[in-house]
């Protein structure tokens, strides 16, 4: 009972302490929050048919190479059958995080209470995992669903597999092929557990025979299975990295960044871009193989020293290892979650060595460590406490950024889309201009520049097409910049060039419905109803979208079909009624408006009610309407 009590005690300890990320209204902040949650699939239409498509789909979420992982998509997709409220959608997903940290710290106290026979000292070590501020990311960011779920089923399969080792009982073993599957189908950078198993049977379960690497067999399987999957997924993406940094310098400076990020979490960022992270600039290529070359010097050491600490680093580095593999897919250092179960092999370990050791409470020594541990938790939960808060909003984020790093351009680029999202255009301007100072000759500082113009209730679409233009140019296959470049010319009147970008883009990203929805628009405009029909009605098996039935509907309207225009009107207006003071301003649906069961739906008064914000696309309605 006591020992419930404590666990209960810690978990709310650490719920307290990570509650920012659910208090203070936390949206989808990243795009990865947008790539798990809107992008990639359809996780809120709950079918079963969706769910198996779940396990035939892949996901390339920023900064990686590919992931395989239905699991986490699983879980995602169950948030959203659980969530009523479409305007605080996130808030679900956020609590599920948070929760599964918890479930993940109270795990962990489980086993550590196991192999430590100690309920203070499996508390003290549960809560310096739990509130270390590397795991403030994790928790925060809906997209790492994976790793707080990989880690939930790697905790699992400890548990059982420590339980093994002391016991010998094979049925403890039986389930640990399944968990540890379920981690790698959540997140495969979790791929080493098995090489954890046999460094823990070094120990503290010092089982020496051929019967520890055997009975692994299926475990090892698996890892070459999910191995071989995760290194063909990476060589259909192609690296991001800066050009002029070596590989051996890539290694160094993320090895070094993790070490000092595990041990001294001070300088925490959401990011950290390579030129302007702390340690990691001049780094040359011979200092970064002397670095590797050291830590490998250290790992052998250790083994040599003592068998406890072997076992301690070993673990930290092969449940890290996996990570590396992205780096080249990444601008910048990689980030704080792939350090989340970093301390679960030295904590563990630690654990076990208390329990040899017996109560070192009733020694001097033991009690210093006790009073420096628990100052160090005290340390922890208010680091973590204040970092939660920089992820409440996508704003908070890549304004912490900006502070931070102020030469970044990335940093930029996110408060950029912030100000979007919020609709203050006149605050995304300014940094976009800003931005073209700092890196006059970056492709992206025009293209945002161009994205901001668009969007200006000023309407300066002429000013944002040679932007975009010259962004193009660095990559002609620009989705994003051929989608933009489309809607400005035609803003500008330019529909039949406009017709070019962005058939080229929907050849390109055929499943994008923004793009068809842009395309079907300049169709209308150049007097093409049924291929803008096409257009629309195949936006529509991606997104339903009011706007998009707007558009149908003005599309069926051209084509002398009233019937098949009122029932998409109808749809468009049961969403938001202003959808009929915006069909007023379609030629073919305004005509209409006398027509039987048009009369509520078209608003063609004097003083109709304002319409700013329908469209919940990344362009305003005034410019991708169909007939404006």
């Amino acid at each position: 009972m006591i020992g419930v009590c404590v666990c209960l005690a810690v978990m709310l300890i650490v719920g307290l302490s990570l509650s920012p990320v659910v208090t203070t209204g936390a949206g989808f902040v990243n795009p990865n929050d947008q790539h798990y949650v809107f992008d990639v699939g359809h996780i809120w239409y709950t079918t079963w048919n969706e769910a198996a498509a779940t396990f035939r789909r892949v996901h390339f979420p920023t900064g990686t190479g590919g992931y395989y992982q239905p699991f986490t998509a699983l879980s995602l997709m169950f948030d959203a059958y659980l969530t009523k409220d479409w305007a605080s959608r996130a808030f679900d997903f956020h609590v599920t995080n948070l929760f599964l940290h918890m479930a993940n710290v109270a795990l962990l106290f489980v086993l550590l209470r196991r192999l430590s026979g100690s309920t203070f000292w499996a508390a003290i070590c549960a809560l310096i995992f739990g509130l270390h501020p590397l795991q403030v990311e994790s928790v925060a960011s809906v997209a790492q669903r994976m790793t707080l779920l990989a880690t939930h089923y790697a905790l699992f399969a400890l548990i059982c597999y420590m339980h093994y080792g002391k016991t010998r009982r094979f049925r403890w073993f039986v389930p640990v092929p399944i968990f540890y599957a379920a981690a790698i189908l959540s997140k495969p950078t979790f791929i080493g557990l098995p090489v954890v198993f046999l460094i823990l049977d070094v120990w503290p379960l010092r089982r020496r025979t051929w019967r520890p690497l055997i009975e692994k067999i299926p475990l090892f399987v698996l890892l070459v299975v999910c191995g071989a999957v995760h290194l063909h997924l990476q060589s259909m993406v192609k690296p991001t990295c800066p050009a002029d940094v070596g590989g051996l310098e890539l290694l160094a400076r993320n090895v070094s960044s993790f070490a000092a990020r595990t041990v001294w979490p001070i300088q925490l960022s959401p990011f950290y871009p390579m030129a302007e992270s702390a340690g990691g600039a001049g780094l040359s290529a011979v200092t970064g193989l002397g670095i590797l070359v050291l830590a490998a010097a250290v790992l052998t050491a250790s083994f040599v020293i003592s068998r406890p600490l072997f076992a301690a680093i070993a673990g930290a580095v092969v449940l890290v290892f996996p990570a590396l593999f992205n780096v080249p897919f990444t601008d910048g250092l990689l980030g704080d979650q792939y350090l989340y179960a970093v301390l679960l092999a030295p904590i563990i370990v630690w654990a076990a060595w208390l329990k040899r050791r017996g109560d070192i409470l009733h020694e001097s020594w033991g009690r210093c460590v006790a009073i420096a541990m628990a100052a160090v938790i005290m340390v922890f939960s208010v680091r973590s406490y204040t970092q939660a808060h920089i992820w409440r909003s996508s704003r908070s984020l890549y304004e912490h950024a900006v502070a931070q790093y102020p030469n970044w351009p990335g940093g930029y680029f996110g408060l950029v889309n912030a100000f979007v999202q919020e609709g203050d255009l006149d605050a995304a301007l300014h940094y976009a201009e800003k931005v073209v100072t700092i890196a006059p000759d970056d492709p992206s500082a025009k293209f945002y520049l161009g994205r901001v113009l668009l969007l200006h209730r000023d309407g300066r679409s002429r000013e944002a097409v040679e932007l975009l233009r010259n962004a193009l140019a660095s990559d002609p296959n620009w989705i994003d910049c051929l989608h933009n470049l489309g809607v400005a010319l035609m803003d500008s009147g330019e529909v039949v060039e406009a017709i070019g970008y962005l058939e080229r883009a929907r050849d390109l990203q055929p499943r994008a419905p923004a793009i068809r929805t842009a395309l079907g628009t300049a169709y209308l405009k150049v007097d093409r109803p049924a291929s803008a029909r096409g257009e629309f009605q195949l936006a529509l098996k991606e997104q339903n979208d009011p706007m998009t039935h707007l558009g149908l509907a003005e599309a069926w309207a051209a084509n002398d079909m009233p019937e098949y225009a009122r029932r998409h009107l109808s749809i468009a207006v049961a969403h938001d009624p202003r959808y009929a003071a915006l069909a007023a301003h379609y030629p073919s649906l305004r005509r209409l408006r006398h027509e039987p069961g048009f009369e509520s739906l078209i608003d063609a008064s004097d003083h109709p009610p304002d319409i700013t914000g329908l469209d919940g696309s990344e362009l305003p309605p005034a410019r991708t309407s169909p007939g404006l």
